[in-house]
This record gives C-alpha cells, sequence and structure tokens, in this order.
C-alpha cells in the first residue's frame, strides 16, 4: 500500500453469532437542528482504540446499540455535512440499559466540509479527455493511494513538486516514460489546487443498511495490513502484514488479536529484488512480503510472497509456513484468486 506507517483495521458487517453476553445496550437520539438525523453513524469504541461497535441511526434518529465492551468507553456519531460528536461514558458489566443523546452541528465553511468529504469527491475533481484515460489512473494509482487524503489534496504545489510525488508513485506500476508521468502530475496539478473541494448532491441512505451492524479490530502495531480471510473451522479472522512478515489472528468472541510472525526460511530480506539488484518496493524490510491470502479446501491458507517471489502455505493448526520460490526474475506475485 504505502511507505507511510499504518494502522491496519480489520472490519466485520452484521457479525453477531457465538459472541459473548452483551454488557449494556446503549438507546438514544441523533439530532440536529430540532430534527432526527437519518443513516448517522453512532461507534462506541474501547479507549485504547482496539475495538469499536457501529450502528445506524434510523429514520426519526433513533439508535439502540448493544454492546459487549465496558469499562470507559468513547461514543461517537458521525454524519455527513455535520461535525463530528464524541463523548466519553462508563459502561458496567450487567446488561445494562444506557441513555445517549446527540445534538451535530451543520459544517459551515467550505474548508471544513471539504475536510470531512470521503476520497471519491475529491478523486472526482481530477479530469482526463477520455474515461479510459481516467480508468486508467483508477487501476494504476487508486488501489494502493487514497486521492484526497491531506497529503495528496494539499496545495498550491509546483509542476516540479507533483512530478517528483507522481514519480515515485508510478515507480511501482512500471511506467518509465517522461509522457506517462507528465499526464498525472499535470492532472494532479490542476485537480488539487489549494481550493475547498465542494460537497456532491446529498444521497439518501438505502433503508435497508440501517439496520446493519459494523464490529472493527485495530490490528496493534500493523503496517501494511493486507488481506483478510475469515477461518471457519476455528472462527478466526486471519489477516496478512506486508511490512512485517506476520499473521494477526483475531479472535471475534473475545475481541483480542494475537500475532504469528514469519521466519524467513532462508529467503533474503529484500526477496527476490535483492536477488536480482532491484530496488525492494515502498523500501521494505522483509524477506516474503506477503500480499494475498486465500483459504484453500483442505484448511491451509495459500499466499503470494510479493517480496520474496513465491507461493507460501501456512497451516493455522501448526502455525507453520512453507514458501515455494517461483525463481528468475518474476517479481512481485500479486494474488491468488
Amino acid at each position: 500500500m504505502f511507505s507511510t506507517r499504518l494502522a491496519g483495521v480489520l472490519a466485520a458487517a452484521v457479525l453477531t453469532a457465538g459472541l459473548p453476553a452483551w454488557a449494556a445496550t446503549i438507546v438514544g437520539t441523533v439530532q440536529s437542528g430540532g430534527k432526527g438525523v437519518t443513516g448517522a453513524l453512532v461507534t462506541v469504541a474501547t479507549a485504547d482504540g482496539l475495538v469499536s461497535q457501529t450502528v445506524y441511526s434510523d429514520a426519526s434518529g433513533a439508535f439502540r446499540l448493544n454492546t459487549n465492551l465496558d469499562g470507559t468507553l468513547t461514543i461517537r456519531a458521525r454524519a455527513p455535512m455535520l461535525a463530528d460528536e464524541l463523548h466519553k461514558i462508563s459502561v458496567r458489566k450487567g446488561n445494562a440499559e444506557l441513555k445517549h443523546a446527540f445534538t451535530m452541528r451543520p459544517l459551515t465553511t467550505p474548508q471544513e466540509i471539504s475536510d470531512s468529504l470521503p476520497a471519491s469527491a475529491h478523486f472526482a475533481r481530477i479530469k482526463f479527455p477520455t474515461t479510459m484515460q481516467q480508468q486508467q489512473f483508477q487501476t494504476d494509482c487508486l488501489s494502493c493511494h487514497e486521492i484526497g487524503n491531506p497529503l495528496t489534496r494539499r496545495g498550491p504545489r509546483s509542476t516540479e513538486e507533483w512530478e517528483a510525488f507522481t514519480r515515485i508513485m508510478l515507480r511501482y506500476v512500471g511506467y518509465p516514460t517522461e509522457a506517462k508521468l507528465k499526464e498525472y502530475a499535470g492532472a494532479l496539478e490542476k485537480a488539487f489546487d489549494g481550493t475547498p473541494t465542494p460537497a456532491p448532491r446529498p444521497v439518501a441512505p438505502d433503508p435497508e443498511s440501517l439496520s446493519g451492524r459494523i464490529v472493527e479490530w485495530k490490528l496493534p502495531d500493523a503496517q501494511i495490513a493486507h488481506d483478510t480471510e475469515f477461518n471457519p473451522h476455528d472462527g478466526l479472522f486471519y489477516t496478512t502484514d506486508q511490512a512485517i512478515d506476520r499473521f494477526y489472528v483475531t479472535d471475534p468472541r473475545t475481541n483480542k488479536t494475537s500475532t504469528i510472525d514469519i521466519a524467513a526460511n532462508g529467503v533474503p530480506v529484500g526477496g527476490n529484488f535483492t536477488e536480482n539488484n532491484l530496488a525492494v518496493p515502498f523500501d521494505l524490510t522483509v524477506a516474503h512480503g506477503i500480499h494475498s491470502l486465500q483459504l484453500g479446501a483442505d484448511g491451509l491458507f495459500y499466499t503470494t510472497g510479493a517480496i520474496g517471489g513465491e507461493i507460501g502455505v501456512f497451516d493455522p493448526v501448526k502455525h507453520s509456513y512453507k514458501s515455494y520460490r517461483l525463481g528468475g526474475v518474476h517479481l512481485y506475485p500479486h494474488t491468488l484468486r
């Protein structure tokens, strides 16, 4: 994904089976200007931020959040065009019912509206002569970079700055030509000129989505948390980290995450890139750089080691990992599907 250190988040929607008894039920309303807010995200999270649970407010602005978290928690309300509200609450075990109300302030200045928008709104500013060119840019850049983050949209930048910025991005997709560099850098320079991004046309929430529930587990010390698979044999989530050569194992019943580090097994740091005297992508200092993850019918996980140039097999019972090198100059094996 990125050379910047990232904290990985594993999310599961409507995950309820097998969870422990609720510690509490939090009920309340989300309002703005005296009216209920439909589709607001109401999130309760542990103080360390490692676990969060989210529900949506209904058409009247009411919400009901069952949680198995307890202690001092944060509770947050989010909705488009409204300023976030963040409070602290104390939850004791015992299935108590707590009441909580939010009053949200409308965003008013163009800058704070722009800062609240999703990446897709900022991407809409980037213009290309043809649809095909725009789609190619999406393929080349948006699979690894979030267009519209504060670093990207900070401007204005000079042409030279945008070209230096873009050169780093394009180095990893194999475009050596100056023409492609100037095409992308020019489009970004015109798009992000330092002015706020206007709000898109509002879209009403899908009524069917309002009954949804989202549980998220932040993966401790993750840098490039990449693929996640659920293992029905043990009820655990397994996540790869391309920057650490590590698996994260998350138990949704206990909200705990453990780690399994993968030994180099004779593969040098930098893997196939080091062996071919090439620059290692993202300056990673790993042997395997596990990228994709697929659960096989035999209960084993199959992986691609993008840095090691390998196919890997991980046994979730024995916690063993064996890699099969592809050899030659086969660089960055990507995905098993």
